[in-house]
């Protein structure tokens, strides 16, 4: 593990075979929280691998710094502390409900079971950018399935993933602390990723499920 806020440690630890996994990315699993259901635990998916667990450190960080700026939560889930696993420790995540105390679909998912049109999520797209722009949150990953469609007073999209950087670094560390390169770098992955993601919507509210 490269770093944890000994500060946000929970002193518990939790056995991860009797949780449910409800997610899993290329280095990161997610699993139900022992003791709440409105949390999440982001776990590495290889113990021993530095990446794995380095994802986590960047969310951690990256949340930590957006909410000392007071940037609004409205597209993000919060990060609220850590865990012990026996695979390091899980980052503690909001999960995304609806008022309705639901979970919330994925971007992904609400298109396919046709619980909201393409319309609609190219609607929300652009208030997501304009909140990145405005606030210089840098998006890094726009795909379909970090996005949750959250359904309060109004429909919006909610990062659980894709925000800050892939990895540590100067580059990242620079766009914390410079507004314009975190600016220019949500604008340039905007443009790379608009014409694949903008494509996959499509299929999905087709109900073609590719991956993408």
């Amino acid at each position: 593990m490269l770093f944890v806020d000994a500060r946000a440690l929970s002193a518990s630890q939790c056995d991860l075979s009797a949780l449910t996994l409800i997610g899993r990315g290329s280095k990161r699993d997610c699993y139900t929280h022992p003791h709440d259901d409105g949390l999440c635990l982001k776990v590495a998916r290889d113990a021993n691998s530095a990446a794995c667990h380095e994802q986590n450190e960047v969310e951690w960080r990256y949340g930590q710094w957006l909410e000392a700026r007071g940037v609004p939560f409205r597209h993000a889930a919060r990060c609220t502390g850590w865990i012990q696993t026996q695979r390091g420790a899980a980052l503690v995540v909001e999960r995304v409900r609806n008022s309705d105390g639901t979970f919330a679909l994925t971007l992904r998912d609400a298109l396919l079971s046709q619980r909201l049109t393409l319309h609609n999520a190219y609607a929300m797209l652009a208030e997501l950018r304009h909140w990145a722009l405005t606030h210089a949150v840098v998006v890094s990953d726009l795909r379909s399935t970090n996005l949750m469609v959250r359904q309060a007073d109004d429909m919006h999209l909610v990062f659980i993933d894709g925000l800050g950087a892939r990895r540590l670094g100067p580059a990242f560390k620079r766009q914390m602390r410079m507004p314009l390169l975190a600016r220019l770098k949500t604008l340039r992955q905007w443009r790379r990723q608009k014409t694949k993601t903008y494509a996959a919507l499509a299929a999905y509210s087709r109900g073609e499920s590719t991956h993408q």
